[in-house]
């Protein structure tokens, strides 16, 4: 028997010796650490050729995306419940339900890892700001979207106007240059109530689309921007902002057809687009080219323009947090995800090194318009920017229940003071079901 085990111990010895010799590591034949990422369908292709990169140039760490065909509501319902059997993913997020991954308390909070490997330098401020809670960040951003206006340039010098970069300039580019040069450029030549042509085009059932007019009146909807507590949405500036807004409705500025979401931009047959860096995809696909991009015009109170934050949150529960910060901080400020990430839909980065040189990127040569350098420098010049959405649970049901309100309104059946009313209960009821 002592012959049998000094056998194998010589056995042993000549393995490890000859290891050692051909240069192979034991450590190296162990698993690498799985991190699994949910997202929904759209968000989770666009990361596929990102995880590929990220894979294959290491080994200790292996992302596996998770594509989720429900809704966002149905997908942190999941959540939640995976959380709760203790089977829930490393990472989700991607998507404007911030507000619900804070109210249920699913995130983990990211400040020691920013500061340990000091990115936060890397990225633009108000993407950071904007993904805060309580002073500590839970959602790592990629990407920042400011809310600005598409123009149809054949449609303006059609109809007389000046280009609103010009308006800029002289300081002229306010709201009454956009109900203006909008009405002037809605046409409905043979008074059928069916127009040709919009002067502008904007979902105003939509929290989102709502929001900008609010902040330049001076106006909100909520007392605070991240999880807040009380309704403001019954005030003056509120007021202020919401007339306006008819008031594109009843001059035809804004005829009752274009209230909905529609492409007719990319038909060109709108004249002004209220919108965002995510319709650039839709516009690249189409064959319409005599478009042109301005900052939001002058309101009452300010030219402030909000910005929509795309980020993703690490679980709570997670087994893996270090191998899952690796990931988001791989896809927030490496150039070979960025790169990946805009090839597949071009939102501008948050990171500040690759926001540089975004539009050479997404518009190579000469492709882009005259202004397209707007994309980006509303982003460099956003200081104390708001959020497009507010961080608020129920934020779907919610802008389906505002919708309903806010656009019986706009058509003139319902007077200002019922609807601020009813939109002040609302919201209301809507925080007190979210504590």
């Amino acid at each position: 028997m002592i012959h049998m085990k000094s056998i194998w111990r010589n056995a042993l010895c000549l393995a490890l010796t000859a290891a050692l010799t051909l240069g192979i590591s034991f450590a190296g034949l162990a698993q690498p650490v799985v991190i699994e990422h949910l997202n929904r369908a759209g968000i989770a292709a666009a990361l596929q050729p990102v995880a590929d990169i990220f894979n294959a140039m290491q080994d200790e760490i292996r992302v596996e995306l998770i594509s989720f065909g429900g809704s966002n509501d149905e997908l942190i319902e999941a959540v939640a419940v995976q959380i709760a059997s203790g089977v829930a993913p490393d990472v989700i997020g991607g998507s404007a339900r911030l507000g619900d991954v804070l109210g249920f308390g699913m995130a983990l909070p990211l400040n020691q890892y920013l500061e340990r490997d000091g990115v936060g330098s890397e990225l633009i401020p108000a993407s950071l700001e904007l993904g805060m809670w309580q002073g500590e960040l839970y959602s790592m951003p990629f990407a920042v979207q400011p809310f600005y206006i598409f123009y149809n340039t054949s449609l303006l010098a059609r109809n007389g106007l000046p280009d609103p970069h010009q308006q800029i300039a002289s300081g002229d580019w306010t709201w009454q240059a956009i109900r203006e040069g909008a009405r002037r450029m809605s046409s409905d030549s043979d008074a059928d109530g069916d127009f040709e042509t919009w002067g502008i085009s904007s979902p105003l059932h939509a929290i989102e689309r709502i929001t900008p007019w609010l902040y330049q009146a001076g106006g909100e909807f909520f007392d605070a921007d991240v999880m807040p507590r009380q309704s403001r949405v019954n005030s003056q500036q509120v007021a202020e902002a919401l007339e306006y807004l008819r008031s594109l409705v009843e001059s035809d500025a804004l005829p009752a057809k274009a209230l909905g979401f529609n492409n007719q931009f990319m038909n060109g047959r709108v004249g002004f687009m209220p919108d965002g860096p995510w319709r650039l995809q839709d516009i690249q696909q189409s064959e319409f080219r005599d478009w042109d991009v301005a900052p939001l015009a002058r309101g009452p109170l300010n030219a402030d323009w909000p910005l929509h934050i795309e980020g993703f949150q690490i679980v709570r529960t997670t087994e893996h947090p270090d191998a899952a910060w690796k990931w988001l901080k791989f896809i927030s400020t490496d150039q070979r995800a960025i790169e990946a990430m805009l090839r597949e839909n071009p939102r501008p980065p948050a990171s500040i090194e690759a926001l540089r040189g975004y539009i050479d990127f997404v518009f190579p040569g000469s492709e882009g318009p005259d202004h397209v350098t707007t994309i980006v420098d509303t982003i460099i010049r956003s200081v104390d920017s708001r959020p497009l959405i507010p961080v608020v649970p129920n934020i779907a049901a919610l802008t389906g229940d505002v919708g309903g309100l806010l656009k019986p309104y706009f058509l003139g059946d319902v007077p200002l003071n019922a609807t601020l009313e009813r939109l002040d209960q609302t919201l209301t009821q809507s925080l007190q079901s979210g504590e």
